[in-house]
């Protein structure tokens, strides 16, 4: 056993009840809401592991419930509390948008290491900030189902599962919708004003296809290809008529969730969005260190800011070791974050592991969008993925994002790792009317290729008819 074990309590990692969530993703762009999980949370209660590009977030499930529980209690007693909470986010978020708009990042190269490191430091601070408030959102994934439930039993409330899915539905549009609906807008333009609007369009939504792995910058002409098949995008009036019947304290607990989905959605549009300025710094730094991108996108900011730039061949070496696998944690007096590569991780992963597959004895989660269909799995954690997807095939993935929307049409169910009733694959489900269950942890891990399953979405179940 390694030096950097020995100082980590393995019996805590063995009785924690975890929770985990994950996909693609380098640990430089998702870091910063990592580490505030930490400190929120307490870094003992959160794990992060890597294989590759492909990334576990591991949080202590029975934190997560009180916290979660805390919010509930604030918000019904004041049906306005989530509308302060996201206000504050969006202040913050808005001096994030300030300090990049004063940065040229096309000359990032003409700046000293010192005045470089600088706009690092503010702009990963600003991020820390707005993450800060709103990682809190993360704690409903395992446990809104549960505290909608308990809270229908105890309000005596017998609404049934489509009038459940309306009331959660948000009454806003969702960024991917909205871009959507612009686009429908600019397809019946006259021609000659039509360029000009795409230009502005592809200025104002370059980043939509990027995630947590790979930054990509959409150009004017993937819009433009896009226009012809853009739809008009409507809000969902029954949430209206639907809170006819409910109680104050009923509709404000819809009312939270509901906003939870717009705040989680808007969350991941400035992520986004952040991400092209982070893939800037990191480009910058690789040139200047000697490391590659990639090993540079395994660095946290602290090992950034605290090297002013000089990589020793040690730490060059260890970042190259992340790359293909490694785990983030800290020792057993909090102090010292420690990074786990090699057998290390090995050992530590086992632990941690045990811990996590016994709590499940069959594969089950959360009906999002009810039905029961068969079907074909594909497997879909990048998108690189994207073409194995066929018309009828059950998909598969950690979680779904807004570039996932043409495979979710062709999909006869859904099915994904992580996810709340706020989750994208839930809300989307329930728009295209498709059968999902979301938060099963391990349906990727769990189901291969071209294996023939039975989605129950009325239960949360997902059966194996023949393996592949």
């Amino acid at each position: 056993m390694g030096d950097m074990l020995n100082n980590i309590d393995l019996n805590h990692i063995r009785k924690t009840n975890w929770y985990r969530q994950g996909g693609a993703g380098r640990p430089g762009y998702f870091y910063i809401p990592f580490s505030t999980a930490m400190k929120v949370w307490g870094r003992k209660n959160t794990i992060l592991a890597q294989r590759g590009c492909l990334h576990h977030g591991y949080f202590n499930k029975d934190v997560e419930y009180k916290i979660a529980m805390q919010y509930i209690g604030r918000q019904l007693k004041n049906i306005k509390y989530i509308d302060e909470i996201i206000k504050k986010w969006f202040d913050c978020e808005r001096d994030l948008r300030k300090f990049i708009k004063s940065i040229d990042f096309n000359k990032l190269s003409g700046l000293s290491n010192s005045a470089l490191l600088k706009l690092y430091k503010e702009f990963t601070q600003l991020d820390f900030k707005t993450w800060e408030i709103s990682i809190h959102i993360e704690v409903f994934d395992p446990w809104a189902d549960k505290i909608i439930a308990d809270f229908l039993a105890k309000d005596r409330l017998d609404l049934n599962g489509n009038k459940i899915k309306v009331l959660l539905s948000p009454d806003k549009l969702l960024f991917a919708q909205q871009e959507d609906d612009e686009l429908y807008r600019i397809a019946r333009l006259p021609v000659g004003k039509q360029e000009k609007a795409l230009i502005g369009h592809q200025k104002k939504y370059f980043w939509l296809n990027s995630d947590w792995a790979n930054v990509i910058v959409l150009d004017v002409n993937y819009f433009r290809k896009r226009m012809n098949n853009a739809r008009k995008q409507n809000i969902l009036q029954e949430v209206v008529d639907n809170q006819k019947q409910l109680s104050m304290s009923a509709r404000s607990l819809f009312y939270f969730f509901r906003q939870m989905s717009y705040w989680r959605d808007e969350r991941k549009r400035a992520a986004l969005i952040n991400n092209n300025y982070y893939y800037a710094f990191f480009q910058e730094f690789a040139r200047r260190t000697g490391a590659s991108y990639e090993a540079i996108s395994f660095a946290t900011p602290a090992e950034i800011i605290t090297s002013r730039l000089e990589f020793t061949p040690a730490f060059k070496k260890h970042l190259k070791a992340r790359t293909e696998k490694c785990v983030y944690y800290w020792d057993k007096r909090e102090h010292n974050e420690v990074v786990l590569i090699g057998k290390e991780y090995d050992e530590f992963m086992s632990a941690l592991d045990k811990a996590f597959s016994g709590q499940f004895k069959e594969l089950r989660g959360v009906p999002a969008c009810r039905g029961i269909v068969r079907g074909v799995v594909k497997i879909i954690n990048t998108p690189d993925d994207f073409t194995k997807m066929k018309l009828g095939d059950i998909l598969v993935a950690p979680m779904t994002r807004p570039e996932y929307l043409p495979l979710m049409k062709k999909a006869a169910a859904i099915v994904t790792d992580e996810g709340g009733v706020t989750c994208h694959a839930a809300i989307v489900s329930r728009e295209l009317r498709i059968p999902c269950i979301i938060g099963t942890q391990v349906a990727t891990e769990v189901l291969k290729d071209g294996d023939l399953v039975e989605v129950d979405a009325n239960v949360g179940v997902i059966k194996m008819i023949h393996k592949a």
